[in-house]
């Protein structure tokens, strides 16, 4: 997991300041012109758990790059997480959105089986959370109900991929392990998991997508879907904790120095 530091919040903090200086400015144009942002079709937030539908199993594809790693090829990981649902009512799985080349981009949720009417207040809850933090702050039922949501996005560099690997086998002990601490954790908190938030680049080997961008430097333009869905998953979950696990190569990257798209586009083509 790399670190945050303080030159980095500063340059989110920018960037934040001139979205919304551009925001302001579109919105002086035209008032009453609603500016929407479109999310994935594709993200639809249950309203119980578990949801486990049969994911769709890709090819085996020995050019997968992730072999020559020692990692889990992306082919493997569908057949991995329809075993687990098979075998625990804690995890449940959907497609949130597509690479450029069409792979599936995967959330799992594990958490203790929620009735329809406990995802419900879950989500009021949440919302309470969100438009008014200041009473959520002094409500009881909240304060000892809210189940805590925390997101795991994995291998938003191709090429990094141990993420992936850690968030699977991290799954796979929470959907079956017996220990009174798992079971207190699913009933307190939402774990969530995008297990490899960038699979044509893990596939292919490179820290970039498909088409040419590091999407951990396309958060504001949204240019891929790899970026695009961390961002919209990011209002949706809303994550009290967000961890983003990274790995190693053989280039030390300082964030946030790198090019706005990391400068590794894919052959014949310009970022």
């Amino acid at each position: 997991m790399k670190r945050r530091t303080s030159t980095a919040v500063v340059t989110v903090f920018t960037a934040a300041m001139i979205f919304g200086a551009a925001a302001a400015q579109a919105a002086s144009i035209s008032a009453s012109v609603p500016i929407v942002r479109p999310t994935s079709p594709l993200i639809d937030m249950r309203a119980s758990y578990p949801v486990q539908p049969q994911l769709r199993v890709f090819p085996d594809d020995p050019g997968d790059a992730s072999i020559w790693r020692g990692a889990r090829p992306y082919d493997e990981i569908a057949p991995l997480l329809n075993d687990l649902m098979s075998k625990s009512d804690r995890v449940s799985t959907q497609v949130v959105s597509h690479s450029a080349q069409g792979r599936d981009i995967y959330l799992v949720t594990v958490t203790a089986p929620e009735t329809a009417a406990e995802t419900a207040r879950q989500e009021a809850r949440r919302d309470t959370v969100k438009y008014d933090p200041i009473a959520a702050a002094t409500d009881a039922d909240l304060l000892a109900n809210y189940k805590v949501p925390v997101w795991f996005n994995s291998n938003i560099h191709g090429n990094e991929w141990e993420g992936t690997d850690a968030t699977l086998d991290y799954i796979a002990d929470l959907a079956t392990s017996t220990d009174p601490a798992v079971t207190e954790i699913l009933s307190d908190r939402r774990l969530y998991f995008t297990v490899t938030n960038n699979p044509d680049g893990r596939v292919l080997g490179w820290r970039g997508t498909w088409n040419g961008y590091d999407p951990n430097r396309d958060f504001i333009r949204g240019a891929t879907a790899e970026a695009s869905i961390v961002r919209d998953l990011s209002a949706i979950i809303q994550p009290t904790y967000f961890i983003d696990i990274h790995g190693y190569t053989d280039v030390l990257q300082v964030e946030p120095c790198g090019p706005p798209h990391g400068g590794m586009p894919r052959p014949g083509v310009v970022a």
